[in-house]
């Protein structure tokens, strides 16, 4: 079975240390995907906290970033 989850929330929430933490329990391959903002007009968008791909890429090298 294969799982897509979207993460967001604000600077500092915890996203990557759970992101982290929820790939080095996964028994199998993992990948990591950021999408880029929307540019459409009208949409309202939150602050781009971001994930910090290097970090994870330096806990799990095996991750396709």
């Amino acid at each position: 079975m294969q799982n897509t989850w979207l993460i967001t929330g604000p600077p500092g929430c915890g996203k990557t240390n759970w992101i982290r933490d929820s790939f080095l329990k996964h028994p199998g391959g993992c990948a990591y995907l950021r999408l880029s903002r929307s540019q459409q007009k009208g949409l309202e968008q939150g602050h781009d906290a971001g994930i910090d791909s290097t970090w994870l890429k330096d806990k799990i090298p095996e991750l396709v970033v």
